[in-house]
């Protein structure tokens, strides 16, 4: 059988493959899906260890244990790890996305 490429929809399919061919990309598929949404799962406990840490700063410094200058820097510190762990995803995601679309 002769392969061929063509768009559609502005996706990539593959037109006459071999049957076996189709379960090994099949399989990364999935392998590829599992990944993702292992890593959304590791995402998601970061975002909540960090949630409880930015709870605990708020805390401190309501009590009046923090002075507002370390209080900001703390807080910068979570915010940008905050964005670190989404952008990790987001990069992920957008892995994904690139494999399933061809």
């Amino acid at each position: 059988k002769q392969w061929y490429q063509r768009r559609v929809r502005g996706t990539k399919t593959m037109a006459s493959a071999p049957r076996s061919r189709m379960v090994v990309s099949e399989n990364k598929m999935k392998r590829a899906q599992d990944d993702l949404v292992a890593s959304h799962q590791i995402h998601i406990s970061q975002v909540k260890n960090l949630c409880s840490i930015e709870e605990e700063l708020l805390q401190n410094f309501t009590d009046g244990h923090l002075e507002f200058a370390e209080y900001m820097k703390k807080l910068e510190t979570i915010l940008e790890s905050k964005n670190k762990c989404v952008e990790s995803l987001r990069a992920q995601v957008a892995c994904y996305s690139l494999r399933a679309t061809y």
